[in-house]
């Protein structure tokens, strides 16, 4: 081959042939990426929806609990006025009572004055007359002892309201308002006497309830305890002022309470009498009670709670009915000596008298 033959050939083969159409650009398929987004969309629209609801329920339930807490709060204010109302009113009708009392006991007070000044005037000017008359020798001894009489109940009257108040039953019943209050003194904190108990007689650990066992007791030292009598003593003793104490006898047919001088004979039988020692209220059998007399007391209702003041200042021994204030029978007890209050639980005669006869608090 020439030379010019080898030279066409090469120019041949590097010419560019432009002939052919260019190849596509390859695209990628995004249909797929784009449906997932708008599907998270969509979630995300319907979780924002459901949290969008919770929210509102939420708050409903909120505002109705608040509407309820104020309701309750609106409640409660009005009730607390109401009863400071009442509460204000108690108070003032309490303090118009009290005044009231405290006007009738000045008056009674300033009436007593008034009384006790005008006869110390007239015992003055009848003294004076004395004096400016001068009577015959043979009228003044008499005449004297009526001055002397008069002065001393002058003299007496001047402690007529000690007297008064005295005399004054301890446990009273006040009304207010139609609710009934029983006013009484504190009871003496009293406890039975194990020494002085007679050997039939059980008493409780604390010492504040007695009934009768049916074996003895056994005892090494029975030098205090009374026998056959079926007693017992309370401890402390009283040797002055006034003491007040409760017994609950419940619905025994027979028991006797009342006090007895510390130098009583404890052994053998003895008439509960002044005279002996005793002072006592003894009841035999339903209705019938008896003091240190010999008649009956004439009672309406058997009492279940007796209560018992002994007033040593004036030599005084009161019972009454604890739960209507009732004066049942009074006597007079006077301070020879020291006092102890006694206890017999009686003999049982029915299945109440098994009941023990307790010491009030």
């Amino acid at each position: 081959m020439s030379q010019k033959a080898r030279e066409e050939n090469t120019s041949e083969s590097q010419a560019v042939d432009y002939s052919e159409e260019p190849q596509p650009i390859i695209k990628r398929d995004t249909t797929g990426v784009i449906d997932q987004v708008k599907k998270m969309l969509k979630e995300d629209e319907e979780e924002k929806d459901q949290v969008m609801q919770q929210l509102t329920c939420l708050q409903q339930q909120v505002w109705e609990a608040f509407e309820e807490c104020e309701k309750k709060l609106r409640a409660i204010t009005l009730t607390a006025d109401t009863n400071n109302q009442l509460l204000s009113e108690y108070f003032q009708d309490m303090y118009h009572f009290l005044q009231n009392q405290t006007e009738v006991s000045l008056k009674s007070t300033e009436n007593l004055e008034a009384k006790l000044t005008d006869l110390s005037l007239a015992v003055a000017k009848l003294l004076e007359e004395v004096t400016i008359k001068k009577p015959k020798r043979k009228h003044i001894p008499t005449f004297m002892e009526r001055v002397k009489v008069f002065t001393a109940q002058l003299k007496e009257m001047e402690t007529m309201k000690g007297l008064l108040e005295g005399c004054v039953s301890p446990l009273q019943i006040h009304e207010w308002r139609g609710l009934r209050h029983v006013m009484k003194p504190a009871p003496d904190p009293l406890q039975f006497d194990p020494d002085s108990a007679n050997p039939y007689l059980n008493l409780s650990t604390d010492l504040r309830q007695v009934k009768l066992q049916l074996c003895a007791e056994e005892r090494k030292d029975r030098t205090y305890c009374f026998e056959p009598g079926l007693y017992v003593l309370a401890l402390p003793g009283f040797k002055s002022d006034a003491h007040y104490w409760e017994v609950d006898v419940g619905r025994k047919s027979n028991w006797i309470i009342g006090t007895v001088m510390r130098s009583v004979e404890r052994k053998g039988e003895r008439e509960l009498s002044p005279k002996n020692g005793y002072f006592v209220l003894c009841k035999q059998q339903d209705g019938e009670y008896y003091g240190t007399g010999s008649s009956p007391l004439n009672l309406k209702t058997s009492p279940i709670r007796i209560g018992v003041c002994l007033d040593l200042i004036r030599g005084r021994l009161a019972f009454y009915d604890a739960d209507t204030t009732h004066l049942i029978y009074e006597l007079h007890c006077p301070l020879h000596e020291e006092l102890f209050a006694l206890f017999c639980p009686g003999v049982p005669t029915r299945v109440e008298d098994w009941c023990p006869m307790k010491l009030c608090s």
